[in-house]
């Protein structure tokens, strides 16, 4: 009985040598990729928070520039609404075209700001 439970011992040894190297080189093999993983996670989540500060800059560049797009509109529209009067120490008076060209400008570039967004 005992060659009995020693052949049936031998016999539920689950793997053998070869197959217990292959799996210890396959969770190797997976241990390596899921450190790569984590490593890649961890900059990417760094990118992210650059790129984040980057738009949190921009935003408020935009803002800066919303600001100062809205003063020379206001200022425009004030000029545009004055009567023309001869240059002297106010400043140069605009014509008709240079106005309208100076609105078209200010339109641009709030279009632009506007795409930016």
């Amino acid at each position: 009985m005992s060659e009995h439970v020693d052949q049936h011992s031998s016999d539920i040894n689950p793997l053998s040598a070869l197959e217990a190297q292959s799996l210890e080189t396959s969770l190797k093999a997976l241990w390596d990729r899921a450190k790569r993983a984590g490593e890649l996670i961890a900059q990417l989540r760094e990118e992210r928070s650059g790129l984040q500060r980057k738009v949190e800059e921009l935003e408020r560049e935009i803002g800066q520039l919303r600001e100062v797009v809205s003063l020379k509109d206001e200022l425009i529209k004030k000029v545009s609404a004055e009567p023309m009067r001869p240059s002297g120490k106010n400043g140069v008076v605009l014509s008709d075209g240079e106005r309208q060209q100076l609105g078209a400008r200010v339109k641009e570039l709030l279009a632009k700001i506007e795409g930016y967004l």
